[in-house]
């Protein structure tokens, strides 16, 4: 990963880090360390925005749910779209970002920052 500089396949249950494969932990594709301590869980995703979104939405509420639960409490959560070549225009990326940001919006527990790669 190239964008996102951070650990990638950590898992974590409960708050606490543990070995990967810990059943019922959560595992956040990437982990970046911010500079005041705290810490972002990055969850990358590839999808056809156009005939897949309803899948996105319900992994997408099942894994930020899963984290909500089990990340430490100085994380925080954001998601990577990656649109790269699929030929979406800006208004279509948009509508989309502020579609999930509200489908999330209880699970997440407020509005979950999306980035449009």
């Amino acid at each position: 990963n190239t964008i996102y500089k951070g650990e990638t396949q950590v898992s974590y249950l409960a708050g606490e880090k543990v070995s990967m494969g810990t059943p019922g932990a959560t595992r956040p594709d990437i982990v970046v360390k911010n500079l005041n301590g705290t810490f972002k869980a990055v969850e990358v995703k590839n999808y056809d925005l156009v005939n897949n979104l309803s899948a996105l939405k319900t992994e997408l509420k099942r894994q930020i749910g899963e984290r909500v639960a089990n990340l430490p409490s100085n994380f925080t959560q954001e998601i990577a779209l990656v649109t790269k070549g699929r030929g979406y225009t800006a208004e279509f990326t948009k509508s989309v970002v502020k579609e999930l940001q509200t489908f999330l919006f209880d699970t997440y527990g407020g509005t979950i920052p999306i980035t449009v790669l």
